[in-house]
């Protein structure tokens, strides 16, 4: 991690490079994209290969809904994997397993089949994730950790704009064959592995420590073998933990009653952002499944998806400043609110049918929606890393991941079951209202932070994380 001076005007570190140069991270942004669009190719794509095939909503939905878990399980031993492993190895175990089943899907359009091969991936999507959200934490020094976290989103979403709207679109007019085989993309990342192993070897003096009992492992430690209870950061106190970030302290011998309060602690800073994810990619889950099914022409499913991808990366990237400079906490309930208007249009257009007022509301829905994914993905990881502290990150990119694709995969198959039940009116009609009530009860949460605040004596201390 380059040190430097702060300007205290801009933020910024004096002396140290851009955040796209910063040692390690070409190679990390580039191993990152290169994953979400092996991702990006197959999420609206594998679900309409079985749809083909004849099977129903709810089946379609299983598909990616598989895939989110098995990502969420692969995300919980990431730590274990890189601990073991390495940083090299664990990046290419997770290339590997992402795009190498991709061609088998033309062996079959089974919904038993294709969930197999969408377990397998979802393996592969893990570990990209997790690596990738702790490579940046860990590159780039918490002054500009927006602007980072905005490069990070920017490698995530645009491979996601370019080609979640173009997939479906090739499937049905050149062949399944041709995404199948591009899908495979994510096996060229696999060499971009060792310059980001050796950015975060040198990075590894400058590191903080990590909650101990965790189950997580820094990213430093990780390359070199060490657990966070032995070494350099293991020898770490309570006091030198807690003077350094405003997170919970780390307690000196594992197994007493202060760890406890330290883990109830870091999963109270934890539940607001994280339930705030949950609500808005679980929105996400939903239209990147189920959009090629809202209409049966191919140039307004096309033009809805590009916006949604469009708007999603650009909010991604762009709000990134905003967050450096004024916290991320105050925009997270208005783009909660966002979300639930464009969810909402979204469900009145499915209503309207397919006529040209209904396309039209259609493509507005899509827009807010995407404003509000992209604009939450990152803000709720910058005020994670806010809330949890410095010593916590490992931990902190853990959680986010869990909850970015539990979302995703819960809104997917959430909104298949219902649409098989009922319509996609309803399913996108129930989004909605969760995702206004998420709204609320941040916006409650803010209002009732600030109230105590007000009351509590001058010299009296304030809570930092914006909560």
């Amino acid at each position: 991690m380059l040190g430097g001076r702060i300007n205290e005007v801009t933020g910024d570190t004096e002396g140290a490079p851009s955040v796209w140069r910063a040692p390690g991270m070409p190679a990390l942004l580039g191993s990152t994209a290169l994953g979400f669009a092996g991702f990006a190719l197959l999420m609206p794509v594998a679900p309409l290969w079985v749809l083909d095939g004849g099977a129903d909503e709810l089946g379609a939905g299983v598909v990616n809904g598989v895939l989110m878990l098995c990502t969420v399980l692969a995300q919980l031993f990431v730590g274990r994997a890189l601990r073991r492993l390495g940083w090299r190895w664990t990046l290419t175990l997770g290339a590997c397993l992402l795009g190498a089943p991709t061609p088998v899907h033309l062996l079959t359009d089974e919904v038993w089949a294709v969930t197999l091969l969408a377990a397998v991936r979802g393996l592969g999507f893990g570990i990209i994730t997790v690596c990738g959200a702790t490579g940046v934490a860990a590159l780039v020094e918490p002054a500009r950790r927006g602007r980072a976290v905005g490069a990070y989103g920017l490698a995530v979403a645009a491979p996601q704009f370019l080609l979640v709207p173009v997939a479906p679109w090739f499937a049905e007019r050149i062949g399944f064959w041709l995404v199948f085989a591009l899908a495979a993309v994510p096996l060229l990342a696999a060499p971009l592995a060792v310059p980001v192993a050796h950015a975060l070897r040198a990075e590894r003096p400058s590191a903080g420590p990590e909650l101990r009992g965790s189950g997580r492992v820094s990213a430093e430690s990780a390359e070199s073998g060490e657990s966070g209870e032995s070494g350099e950061s293991g020898d770490r106190t309570v006091g030198e933990a807690s003077a350094e970030s405003p997170g919970p302290a780390r307690p000196t011998e594992p197994g007493r009653p202060v760890e406890r309060r330290d883990a109830a602690a870091l999963r109270r800073a934890l539940a607001g952002p994280i339930v705030a994810l949950l609500a808005i990619t679980s929105a996400g889950g939903a239209v990147l499944t189920f959009t090629p099914s809202l209409d049966p022409d191919p140039t307004t499913v096309y033009v809805a998806l590009v916006v949604f991808t469009g708007t999603a990366a650009l909010c991604r990237w762009g709000i990134g400043g905003y967050a450096d400079r004024r916290g991320a906490a105050p925009a997270i309930a208005p783009l909660l609110f966002v979300g639930a208007a464009g969810l909402a249009a979204i469900a009145v257009a499915t209503v309207s049918g397919h006529r040209p007022a209904g396309r039209f509301l259609l493509v507005a829905g899509m827009l807010a929606v995407g404003v509000a994914y992209g604009g939450l993905q990152n803000l709720t990881l910058v005020q994670s890393f806010a809330a949890a502290g410095e010593h916590a990150r490992s931990t902190v990119s853990t959680a986010w991941n869990v909850g970015f694709d539990a979302g995703t995969g819960l809104g997917a198959l959430a909104a298949g079951a219902v649409a098989t039940s009922t319509s996609y009116t309803a399913s996108y009609a129930v989004l909605a209202v969760t995702t206004a009530l998420v709204g609320l009860g941040w916006a409650g949460s803010r209002w009732r932070a600030k109230r105590g605040a007000g009351r509590l004596p001058a010299d009296s201390p304030r809570e930092s994380s914006g909560r």
